[in-house]
């Protein structure tokens, strides 16, 4: 699962990286303008702002391959952290503001671009300084960041949802968005947790997710889990998704056909302060599509 959330990862860098690319002469414009307008303020801000730039439309993506302007790296290195910062926020906001002139369906492409400086945040502050400007291809990918990156990039997301309806799509497509699956629906438990219904779906007829009204009992496998994880909800470290290998095993043959069900992962839903759980997120990779072996991790 490491290498597939990697390649995902990797493939929303590029995405920003494409949309740098594609407006980079409108970018390259109205980053000229702020350092002008910084220059008359503190020169020393815009020498660090027009360098950023600089560097990294040269770039666009904050790893791999060689590193031909060393000397360039060590002059970004002598800046002062804050004024690193503030210049990367400068360009980013800027990269938005054009997305939003620009592109239709510019909501599905900030969260892309939020992660191309993340990360551009990351490697200066960080990976650049550790390891002495020494180029290194996947210095920025350990893997015990993956799952780092993916979750405060989707807590980002959700919190920019304003309704309890934006809410439940900013889920659905963070799920899809910002880890490798497909397809995601989002359900809420009603009847002291014995029926769930759909609230919202991404990647799927979200008219038919919003039908379904489900019986946990004409599910016998996901009942024992879920009483399983109620049983255990307040020890957070034991808490994992539910993997369901073959859906047609375990799932009625309604929605097994309805949905082209092949291998499912369940992610409960569950408030901390409440200690019980209100719904669930039923992520695939599509109709008839099965993970992988090595998604056994989520296996209980």
């Amino acid at each position: 699962m490491s290498k597939e959330l990697n390649d995902h990862l990797l493939r929303l860098l590029h995405e920003a990286a494409d949309i740098l690319h594609r407006y980079a002469a409108e970018l390259n414009r109205e980053w000229k303008r702020i350092g002008e307008a910084l220059g008359k303020r503190n020169a020393r801000v815009q020498e660090v702002f027009s360098t950023l730039c600089a560097f990294v439309q040269a770039r666009l993506l904050p790893y791999g391959g060689e590193h031909p302007a060393n000397g360039q790296l060590e002059r970004i290195a002598a800046f002062h952290p804050e004024m690193v910062i503030f210049s990367l926020n400068l360009m980013e906001n800027t990269v938005h503001q054009v997305l939003k002139a620009h592109a239709s369906a510019a909501a599905a492409l900030h969260p892309a671009v939020r992660y191309l400086f993340f990360k551009w945040n990351e490697w200066l502050l960080y990976e650049v300084n550790e390891q002495s400007f020494k180029p290194s291809s996947d210095s920025s990918w350990k893997k015990e960041s993956l799952w780092k990156d993916a979750v405060i990039l989707f807590n980002e997301w959700i919190l920019r949802a304003q309704t309890f309806e934006e809410s439940a799509a900013h889920i659905c497509f963070g799920f899809s968005y910002f880890l490798p699956f497909s397809r995601c629906a989002l359900f809420q438990f009603v009847n002291q947790e014995s029926t769930a219904i759909g609230l919202h779906g991404h990647g799927v007829d979200n008219g038919q997710i919003q039908r379904l009204r489900v019986e946990l009992d004409s599910i016998p496998m996901l009942k024992e889990s879920v009483g399983k994880l109620k049983a255990e909800v307040h020890e957070f470290r034991h808490f994992r998704p539910i993997y369901v290998p073959r859906a047609s095993e375990q799932f009625p043959r309604l929605y097994v056909d309805l949905f082209g069900l092949a291998s499912l992962v369940i992610v409960p839903v569950y408030v901390p302060t409440e200690g019980r759980m209100i719904g669930g997120v039923v992520l695939d990779r599509g109709p008839g599509r099965f993970f992988p072996s090595t998604v056994g991790c989520f296996r209980r």
